[in-house]
């Protein structure tokens, strides 16, 4: 019996001793809360093209440490008051696949103070730019000349009035300028990037009911050529205007006897019956150091 007695009376002891605890060791932390709804592409027009973009998600890192990886729109919690310094980069989907996402290396951080109270939310709109060393040429139609030429017998990439704005011109593969009989038409640039392996991509603009394919002209000392076969097939969409980001630099082959690179686009014909084949391009940007 004075066993049992000493049992409750030990046990009574040790939970009056946690009641008592401090009240601190038991807080329960009521998080802060930062929305991201947009992001914004701050560039000048004049030299840097179009402020197109299509950031699908954002990384965030506040006071240095990382917080996650968000598809925009983003809210999420942080277990932090007052200031802070939040980081934002940006990361796009690799040549329009979902599940290939990578930060843009060619975009400079976006970094902003801001206070953050418990249970409150604080919105921010990160306004991404170019880092100042990238070097950018840019196709967008509305100039003289083009960035691009063929060595078909003819050339089927011409510029076209956009019917939703006519003070822009965009690209149109035109296939009623040749017979039925012809399967595809190849363009490319009129560049020679160089044979090193830099941070090197392709932004454009499209939209299409038949497929095309990017690759990699190689020039080679005695002026011959190489055409690789294309490493990005697009894939139709008709529908709308879509944004595509473009890992050029990992495909370049420093060990290669080649001097130099251009980028080249292969269009197929639509062949379903009854459909004309429709390919507009437009904004295009190589992005390179």
């Amino acid at each position: 019996m004075k066993k049992i007695l000493l049992f409750i009376a030990s046990a009574t002891l040790v939970l009056a001793m946690l009641l008592s605890c401090n009240r601190d060791n038991l807080k329960i932390d009521i998080p802060s809360y930062i929305a991201i709804d947009s992001v914004i592409l701050d560039i000048d027009t004049a030299t840097q093209g179009t402020k197109t973009q299509n950031f699908s998600s954002v990384e965030v890192l506040v006071n240095h440490k990382k917080i996650g990886i968000f598809d925009i729109p983003a809210r999420f919690p942080v277990l932090k008051e007052g200031k802070v310094d939040v980081l934002i980069r940006p990361w796009i989907k690799k040549s329009g696949v979902n599940d290939f996402k990578t930060d843009y290396f060619h975009i400079k951080n976006y970094i902003e103070t801001i206070t953050l109270k418990a249970d409150e939310e604080v919105h921010i709109i990160p306004k991404f730019t170019y880092k100042e060393e990238t070097k950018i040429y840019i196709e967008d139609f509305d100039g003289p000349g083009l960035m691009f030429h063929t060595s078909d017998s003819v050339n089927l990439l011409v510029k076209k009035q956009d019917p939703n704005n006519p003070n822009n011109q965009i690209g149109f593969i035109d296939f009623s300028l040749v017979d039925e009989e012809t399967a595809g038409f190849t363009f490319f640039t009129k560049l020679e990037l160089p044979n090193r392996r830099t941070a090197m991509y392709l932004e454009m603009d499209y939209k299409c009911n038949t497929m095309f394919g990017i690759g990699l002209l190689k020039r080679f000392p005695n002026n011959s050529i190489d055409f690789i076969d294309p490493f990005t097939i697009v894939k139709p969409k008709a529908d709308k205007w879509n944004k595509m980001y473009i890992d050029i630099g990992e495909q370049i082959a420093p060990e290669s006897r080649a001097n130099t690179y251009d980028i080249f686009f292969y269009v197929s014909r639509n062949n379903e019956q009854g459909k004309k084949s429709e390919v507009y391009l437009d904004n295009i940007k190589i992005l390179t150091f």
